[in-house]
């Protein structure tokens, strides 16, 4: 896959849903055990399992960097590429391509933070919730971004 273009936003895209199914899997699983141990072993020592939830916690705001990250090394990577602007017309094709492929992703992933089960993880990661439910505006808007970073150099002699 070539640097900087637009079908590393579908990359993006699994990345960051993997992140937040994993991220979301996991607090449900550590609350889970939390609430199981106390109740039926309270000699096991809780502060491993708070350390843990403390650590999976600060994905929801670290979630935000991670987003901004791969959005830089992204543009970046746009700006260090020379193309043509004939390509444009795909680049704006595949960029409306990856705008749909993202909406079932965003979809699936609000269905999957509303289950009964993940209600404790949810209310804990409202903003990692939050960015994945505006997925879709998001990758669209880094991907405008991105094709005005990759064609717009082509008239200063850059290319």
């Amino acid at each position: 896959m070539a640097k900087g273009t637009v079908m590393d936003l579908v990359m993006i895209v699994v990345i960051l849903f993997g992140l937040a199914i994993g991220v979301m899997l996991g607090h449900a699983v550590l609350t889970e055990f939390q609430d199981m141990t106390v109740v039926s072993n309270p000699e096991i020592n809780q502060t491993f399992v708070a350390s843990g939830l403390t650590a999976i916690e600060t994905f929801n705001t670290s979630f935000i960097i991670i987003v901004i990250g791969l959005i830089a090394s992204t543009l970046i990577g746009a700006y260090m590429i020379n193309t043509n602007p004939a390509l444009f017309i795909i680049s704006l094709i595949l960029l409306t391509i990856v705008g749909i492929v993202t909406v079932p992703f965003s979809n699936a992933f609000y269905e999957f933070s509303r289950n009964d089960a993940l209600t404790n993880a949810t209310n804990s990661m409202s903003t990692m919730v939050t960015v994945m439910d505006y997925l879709p505006e998001i990758i669209i808007l880094m991907g405008v971004v991105l094709a005005i970073i990759i064609y717009a150099k082509y008239g200063r002699g850059e290319v």
